[in-house]
């Protein structure tokens, strides 16, 4: 009897895009969607090829360099379009954290990614103060450079806000994930919204 192939097509992968401000749970909740997608897609020849994450927010976005790197990565996210794609952080941060200056970077960055499929997760957590002074003790406790580039937690709930708004010029389609409670099943929820679960 002949073996079927299940075989996988661009339109079968999953091109996301997390984003929010610091401390809202992006990388716990991304690493619940990359674990589920790894496992089902990878090909099973001994590496890790089921599901590509790129922790793109490398102090770049904001800063005069932003919207080169953003090319850069448009030219791999191309190359890899045939893979499931994670970026952590990406073009809305660039405008988040250049206050909107990088709009035409962003406008250029939409249409690639529109034409490759690519969705928008937004996480966020309660508009707290308190939640966030927590999580930034937290975050030096296990990472103590992070105090180098630390706000006030007033900051991150007015940036939380930043995003919300910035993400209405996005024409990708988004989900909002409240991630105040940590940790969460966000990720099955996101898998559902995907179509996988």
């Amino acid at each position: 009897m002949p073996r079927l192939l299940y075989v996988v097509t661009i339109m079968d992968m999953h091109h996301l895009i997390f984003e929010g401000a610091e401390l809202t749970g992006k990388s716990s909740t991304i690493h619940g969607v990359w674990d589920f997608l790894e496992q089902k897609y990878n090909s099973g020849s001994g590496i890790m090829d089921g599901c590509v994450w790129f922790n793109a927010d490398v102090g770049i976005f904001g800063t005069p360099d932003g919207p080169g790197l953003i090319g850069s990565y448009l030219n791999a996210i191309r190359k890899l379009a045939h893979k499931n794609i994670i970026l952590e952080k990406f073009h809305l941060t660039d405008l988040v954290y250049s206050a909107g200056a990088h709009a035409r970077a962003f406008a250029r960055a939409e249409r690639v990614l529109r034409d490759l499929d690519f969705k928008i997760i937004l996480t966020e957590g309660a508009d707290d103060a308190e939640l966030f002074a927590r999580r930034l003790c937290e975050r030096i406790g296990s990472m103590q450079s992070y105090a180098r580039v630390a706000r006030s937690p007033q900051e991150y709930v007015r940036m939380q806000g930043v995003y919300r708004s910035y993400l209405r010029k996005s024409s990708l389609p988004h989900l909002v994930v409240d991630n105040t409670i940590l940790p969460n099943e966000n990720h099955a929820r996101i898998l559902k919204w995907l179509g996988e679960q």
